[in-house]
């Protein structure tokens, strides 16, 4: 969650909830996707690894960096859900929009 500190500087902001992109457990219970999907890494997404783990929240800290760069989800198909968990499994950026290749190597390097 991205909260905003002062309305009128977008760039106050506050990321709270961490360790809530990934897999959660409540009460002991069975344990359940949380998060939104466009934050999820890989291993949640496709299954393969069902463990709360900080690296969920740096993939998910990687996915807020390349929207506040390029403005856009990196991974969010137009063609539904399905495409956009193939397009999050397969976890390749490609930067070819106009502002993706206006990006220096160095900022491209922090987000691949």
């Amino acid at each position: 969650n991205i909260l905003l500190k002062d309305d009128n500087d977008p760039l106050s902001l506050k990321i709270i909830d961490f360790g809530i992109a990934g897999i959660w457990s409540k009460w002991g219970g069975d344990k359940s996707a949380a998060g939104t999907l466009y934050y999820s890494p890989p291993e949640i997404v496709a299954e393969t690894d069902l463990q709360s783990d900080p690296k969920i929240d740096v993939w998910a800290l990687g996915v807020i960096l390349y929207i506040i760069l390029i403005k856009y989800y990196p991974f969010k198909s137009k063609l539904g859900v399905e495409e956009t968990i193939k397009q999050i499994v397969e976890a390749e950026l490609t930067f070819e929009s106009k502002i993706e290749k206006s990006l220096s190597i160095e900022a491209r390097h922090l987000l691949s």
